[in-house]
Order: C-alpha cells, then sequence, then structure tokens
C-alpha cells in the first residue's frame, strides 16, 4: 500500500494525504486524497478524515466515521498516530457502508470506474491535480509503503 502525507504549510492541524486503492478490490488503482483534521489536543483526542476525490464508497467533504475518528473519541488511543488513521481508512474502504454516517453504497462497477479514472494523470480529481502541482507536493515526492509511516 503506498501513500503520500504532508502538512499544510501554514496549519500543522491539517494533514493532507493520497492513498493507493487496496488491491484486489474495486478501489484497485485509484488514488485517493483527503485531509486529516487534527484538534489542538492531538494526541490526546481523535482526528477527523474528510476525503476530497470521488470513490464511491465515501462522501466527499465530509468527516468519515472510522472506530479511530472524531466519531467515536471513547475508543481513541493517544499512541494511535496518522499512520494508524490510514490504515484504518484502507481497511474499511472495501466493507460495506450498511448507512454509516459519511458513506456511499455505489456499485462495484460504479467504484472501480472511479479507480480506473483517478489512475490517469490527467483525470485525476482537480484539487489532486492542482496540489501535486501546487506547493504543497510535487512530483519529486515519493508514494512510500504505508509500512514506512
Amino acid at each position: 500500500m503506498l501513500c503520500r502525507k504532508f502538512y499544510v504549510h501554514d496549519n500543522l492541524f491539517e494533514w493532507h494525504f493520497t492513498i493507493q486503492g487496496p488491491p484486489g478490490t474495486d478501489y484497485e488503482g485509484g488514488r485517493y486524497h483527503g485531509r486529516i483534521l487534527l484538534p489542538p489536543e492531538y494526541p490526546m483526542k481523535p482526528p477527523s478524515i474528510v476525503i476530497l476525490t470521488p470513490n464511491g464508497r465515501f462522501e466527499l467533504n465530509q468527516k468519515i466515521c472510522l472506530s479511530a475518528s472524531a466519531y467515536h473519541p471513547e475508543m481513541w488511543q493517544a499512541s494511535w498516530g496518522i499512520r494508524t488513521m490510514l490504515l484504518a481508512l484502507v481497511g474499511f474502504m472495501p466493507t460495506d457502508g450498511k448507512g454509516t454516517i459519511g458513506s456511499l453504497d455505489c456499485t462495484p462497477e460504479a467504484r472501480r470506474q472511479m479507480a480506473i479514472s483517478l489512475a490517469i494523470p490527467g483525470k485525476r480529481a482537480p484539487m489532486l491535480t492542482r496540489l501535486y502541482r501546487g506547493p504543497y507536493l510535487d512530483q519529486r515526492t515519493p508514494m512510500v509503503p504505508l509500512a514506512w509511516l
């Protein structure tokens, strides 16, 4: 699993990330961009995750309900970090939404089509393309295995 993560230059509480879709799933080959919003009390309080690219699993620009997110502060452990959040997100992607907060239930074919369109650099969501060309991240910043983070 490959990933990029970086914080916005003027705000240490907002981190952006790009993950690759899990292999062997409808998301395989797609690159998905999102934000992790850290509360000022982090790591004592959990962050929120927001997805910014179409994926068929999570609503865009909405906080996602994960056990390792601000929706479940009672389950949060201060020893968890950004890596744990991204692992939870990747692990949660291929599961059924079943009406949870911030989830979508698109068809497998629609999810595969979104993954394919996100794998082609010229077809990526506009925000993702802007960030790759913008001041926050350039093409020389490698995707690294999530295990390295």
